[in-house]
C-alpha cells in the first residue's frame, strides 16, 4: 500500500465555501505527527495513531493538524477542508492505510484491510474530510 507522503509542516485547517473544519482537542497516548489518521480509545480517552488491519480495528476520529508526543495535546480536524500536505489525485477517495496513522487512496487497499474512509481529495493538495468507519475488511 502506498501511502500519501505528507510534509507536516504543510497540514494546515483551509475554510472552504465560508466554513472552518471542525477541530476538536485531544491528549494524545503516543507520539503523532501532523497528518496522520488518530483514533480515540474508549477507555482511556487518549488520541492513538490508527491501526485497521483485520487483527485490530480502530474508528477514525480526525487528522492531526499538530505534532505532539504522548502526554501532549492534539488538535484533530474532524471534518472540511484540511490541506493535506501531500500531493494526491482530485477525486481521490482517501482511506486509512495500514500503516499505522497513514493515509492512501482507496485503490491501495488491500484484502482484509479495513475500509475507513477518511474524505476525499477536492483539489490535488485539498482533502475533504467526510470520515465513514465501515468496519469492512476490503474483499
Amino acid at each position: 500500500m502506498a501511502d500519501y507522503i505528507i510534509t507536516p509542516a504543510n497540514v494546515q485547517p483551509i475554510e472552504v465555501d465560508g466554513r472552518f473544519p471542525s477541530l476538536s482537542r485531544y491528549r494524545a497516548g503516543e507520539a503523532i505527527t501532523a497528518g496522520q489518521s488518530v483514533s480515540i480509545d474508549a477507555t482511556d480517552e487518549l488520541a492513538w495513531l490508527v491501526n485497521i488491519t483485520a487483527a485490530n480495528i480502530d474508528d477514525v476520529r480526525g487528522i492531526a493538524v499538530n505534532d505532539c508526543v504522548a502526554g501532549q495535546y492534539i488538535d484533530l480536524a474532524e471534518s472540511g477542508g484540511l490541506a493535506l500536505g501531500a500531493v494526491g489525485v482530485a477525486g481521490d477517495i482517501v482511506v486509512a492505510s495500514a500503516s499505522g496513522g497513514g493515509l492512501a487512496a482507496s485503490g491501495d487497499l488491500i484484502t482484509t484491510n479495513i475500509v475507513s474512509i477518511v474524505g476525499h481529495m477536492e483539489t490535488d493538495t485539498l482533502l475533504q474530510i467526510k470520515i465513514n468507519n465501515t468496519n469492512v475488511a476490503k474483499g
